[in-house]
């Protein structure tokens, strides 16, 4: 089932699957793309976040990053912090870590294993 295109801004939409990384900016948004192009948006992070939870593969890690799951290449259970595709690394709060673990193991590990 290929997820419809999420409105981000003014006119612009797009393919959540297109999307590595959304970062907060104060009232901003800047979207990382899998290409390497960035694009800023004057959407709140926070709106942002409503719309691209609705696809079950992206998860906010802390106040300013929000990431597709996808795309995560690494993350260290030891200093909380996730390493994207795009060379990029996010640290995860300490308040969120124990959630995204459960939602890594429940959503993305294939083989079951218990992922700490």
């Amino acid at each position: 089932m290929k997820i419809q295109k999420i409105q981000i801004g003014g006119r612009m939409s797009i393919e959540p699957e297109k999307v590595v990384l959304l970062k907060a900016n104060q009232n901003y948004t800047e979207l990382y793309l899998y290409n390497g192009r960035m694009l800023m948006v004057a959407t709140t992070l926070k709106i942002l976040e409503q719309r691209f939870l609705l696809t079950n593969t992206f998860y906010r890690l802390d106040r300013a990053h929000m990431v597709n799951l996808s795309y995560i290449n690494n993350y260290e259970a030891q200093t909380g912090k996730v390493i994207m595709q795009n060379q990029q690394e996010v640290s995860i709060s300490r308040r969120r870590r124990h959630g995204f673990y459960s939602f890594i193991n429940e959503h993305f590990n294939p083989f079951n294993i218990l992922l700490k």
